[in-house]
């Protein structure tokens, strides 16, 4: 299937990516121009094991320090030149692909830093550029600035770590260790992702958001406002610290993804008519997980004492479509609106296969018609393609929450289509989910096609 090969490829550009170290970019550029390169030949590394090279000065992920680097070719793409205390520096990122000039491109870059002078150009440093924790792009985006007597050097605005230059060497340090300190704002929320530091300005900011994987209880909303914990930064003692913060609005056209995602989730609240008061808007596809051969009820409020208007059909092995269905019994499937202390508000409930015209016999279980409310326990769904790099669950209902990545048997994110164990609440187009292996946290958008492997 088209959308399974589509799906496959961007798993393994991003699987080849993360053997490579994690280098954060960002999103706004900010820094002096880049000058792009002009016909410059092809770089390769063939061969090249940057974790023995005396130049290579990233760490590898845990998984791979003990493993060469795969054989990968390079093509340059531009430089960016600067000068200070004398000395002038040439910062150059080269494209990697697998094998050949052309071929499949990695979600990340070579970037190498070179010291120039009368004798020509000499490397002090190298790293690879991953890409951004916030949405999966690459960019670069490198600033320089002068800080009591050291030269620091910054990629990309959520690298997670920024350069000092010293003695013609490249040392990498921490660029957002201070966000740790923020403790003084309790009641704005737990630091969330690092949206950006600017060495201009010596600014960092951080993401605020509630996180309940922490603080069971806390009421969670993709719609809250958001903030933004803003730092004033210096650099002492071989670390940046923060020496005052204060507490702002995110401003709309500040980070475009993030304007992107609370449209959306706006957006599927004003589609959403007549919810009751109280009920938290939601928007996403899912499945039933009853096991109950009469089907799964549909009561008219959230309770388990409420009227049952009608049912959710139980799950249906189809035979006669194996080849485009499979053998596992196939599941009715609905449209999520609302959430409310353990139970979801759903509406447009389809009969097992239908949807995949398929027809469904008058004889058996017939679903119910309107709106209604079934348990939260009996819910499910699979991973879907949201915009978002797959395999992270979220701290919160935000893209801006931090995150933990998910990994399967093999060491591989994650992947679009796998199915969660239960659907636990919601809000707007996130989830808040279990996984198979009993984690837990929220997911932006959730799928329920069991045909396709909801790319």
């Amino acid at each position: 299937m088209p959308a399974l090969s589509f799906c496959l490829k961007q798993n393994l550009t991003r699987t080849l990516a993360m053997l490579l170290p994690l280098f954060a970019a960002g999103a706004v550029s900010i820094g002096p121009a880049i000058a792009q390169a002009q016909q410059k030949p092809a770089c390769s590394l063939e061969g090249l094991n940057l974790k023995s090279d005396p130049y290579f000065i990233a760490t590898l992920y845990p998984m791979e320090r003990q493993r060469p680097l795969r054989p990968i070719v390079c093509a340059p793409v531009g430089q960016f030149e600067f000068k200070t205390g004398g000395a002038h520096f040439t910062v150059r990122n080269a494209n990697l692909f697998n094998e050949t000039i052309g071929g499949s491109k990695q979600n990340a870059q070579l970037v190498t830093v070179e010291s120039v002078d009368a004798a020509g150009p000499r490397v002090i440093g190298r790293a690879i550029l991953g890409p951004d924790p916030l949405d999966g792009q690459l960019r670069f985006e490198p600033q320089v600035v002068e800080q009591n007597g050291v030269t620091l050097l910054r990629l990309a605005p959520r690298h997670d770590r920024i350069f000092r230059i010293a003695q013609n060497t490249l040392e990498a340090i921490p660029a957002f260790e201070w966000r740790d300190a923020l403790t003084e704002y309790p009641d704005a929320g737990k630091g969330g992702q690092a949206l950006s530091i600017d060495l201009e300005k010596m600014e960092g900011r951080i993401a605020l958001t509630r996180d309940n994987n922490h603080s069971p209880g806390i009421r969670m909303s993709a719609f809250d406002s958001p903030e933004i914990a803003l730092s004033r930064l210096v650099y002492a003692d071989g670390k940046l610290s923060q020496t005052e913060t204060s507490i702002v609005k995110r401003q709309k056209g500040e980070f475009d993804v993030l304007d992107h995602f609370n449209e959306q989730d706006l957006t599927s609240r004003e589609k959403i008519k007549g919810l009751p008061a109280g009920v938290e808007a939601c928007s996403f596809g899912a499945w039933s997980n009853d096991r109950d051969s009469k089907g799964l009820n549909v009561r008219a409020e959230p309770s388990a004492k409420a009227k049952i208007l009608g049912i959710v059909p139980p799950a249906r092995k189809i035979t006669d479509e194996s080849e485009a269905i499979g053998p596992e019994p196939v599941r009715s499937e609905f449209r999520v609106i609302g959430f409310k202390e353990g139970w979801f508000l759903i509406e447009k409930i389809e009969a097992p296969g239908v949807r995949y015209g398929i027809a469904y016999p008058r004889r058996l279980l017939q679903p119910y018609k309107g709106r209604g409310w079934v348990s939260a326990a009996q819910v499910g769904g699979a991973t879907a393609h949201a915009g978002l790099p797959a395999g992270r669950l979220y701290s919160a209902p935000n893209a801006e929450a931090r995150f933990v990545e998910l990994f399967d048997a093999e060491g591989l994110p994650l992947a679009i289509g796998m199915a969660h164990a239960q659907v636990l609440s919601c809000s707007g187009a996130w989830v808040r989910v279990r996984t198979q292996a009993g984690q837990t946290g929220w997911t932006r958008s959730l799928c329920s096609n069991q045909v396709t492997n909801c790319s």
